[in-house]
């Protein structure tokens, strides 16, 4: 299975083939997924907005994914909630792996369950300590009942009660699933371990990095933010996650210019403004010490498999 780094990001805007895709305005979109799929629209470096949260539910196959560093495994009847700006490594697809992904944000998940059902913030925190769980066999089979009525309902756009539509399939999945949620042990939750310091410290890093890292290339500068010295927080993160603060703060701002290379609109030069770099020559030196190739072969790359 091939492996690969990025962002979890999406970008639905370019799919030429745009039957594994739905949408409604710009507050819902469901995307069908297969092994292809997956690979080339879930993990590209490309515009994550507006979408706050997103569910994957898996009904055949399995995907093993790094989520901030953290290994997790799914496979069929079982779901994983993915918060913005996370950095996933490592991921692969089964060849057989099929599923749903649901990309929400969070002003149309308010007003499709209501007020007075949205989760409390402890469920919220769950889902950031254990974000994947099993769905019993007969949740499962609810809920793949209600995804076919949301695509259905997706697909409905001269309904003139479309959105209600939309909505009441949408909230019946959630609610499914913060029930699994909400009476899941704290054993099911806690099964790795709760996070020590040294992971939390981690955790903020990475956080971070991801907000900054177009304007903040240096170790010394997170390291203030804090509160540890630069040698501190490179050993801590080479003991939690195997690599350095440098190669961490390398790799999410490598995906920072990739994400900006897949417009071709963007020049060199603006890149290398946009994300700080003194000059185009230091960017490309940068680029190529980390993928092999220039950042115009990168693009030739990224048009040519979009075309394909």
């Amino acid at each position: 299975m091939e492996k690969r780094d990025s962002i979890l990001n999406y970008h639905t805007g370019d799919a030429n083939d745009d039957s594994f895709l739905q949408t409604y305005q710009d507050g819902l979109t469901l995307l069908t997924l297969d092994k292809e799929v997956a690979e080339k629209y879930i993990l590209f470096p490309v515009e994550t907005k507006p979408f706050t949260v997103s569910i994957l539910i898996v009904m055949s196959g399995s995907c093993d994914i790094y989520i901030n560093y953290r290994p997790y495994h799914v496979e069929k009847s079982m779901f994983i909630v993915f918060r913005k700006e996370v950095l996933i490594s490592n991921a692969t697809f089964s060849e057989d792996f099929a599923g749903s992904m649901i990309m929400v944000n969070l002003d149309f998940m308010r007003t499709a369950i209501g007020t007075n059902i949205f989760p409390a913030k402890e469920l919220f925190a769950r889902w950031m300590l254990c974000p994947t769980l099993a769905i019993p066999a007969e949740d499962f089979e609810r809920v793949i009942v209600y995804l076919k009525q949301l695509k259905e309902a997706l697909s409905l756009p001269s309904h003139l009660y479309q959105l209600g539509l939309i909505q009441n399939a949408f909230s019946n999945i959630n609610l499914e699933l913060w029930n699994i949620t909400a009476q899941a042990s704290i054993e099911q939750i806690q099964q790795n371990h709760t996070p020590t310091l040294r992971e939390k410290l981690t955790f903020q890093f990475i956080h971070m990095v991801q907000k900054e890292s177009r304007t903040e290339h240096e170790v010394a500068y997170y390291a203030r933010q804090l509160n540890v010295s630069a040698a501190h927080l490179t050993r801590v993160l080479g003991e939690v996650t195997g690599k350095t603060a440098s190669q961490w703060i390398a790799q999410i701002l490598l995906n920072e210019v990739k994400l900006l290379l897949h417009y071709p609109s963007n020049s060199i030069q603006f890149i290398a403004s946009e994300t700080h770099f003194s000059d185009q020559a230091s960017l490309c030196k940068f680029f190529k010490k980390n993928t092999g190739m220039s950042p115009l072969e990168y693009r030739r790359k990224v048009i040519a498999s979009s075309i394909g």
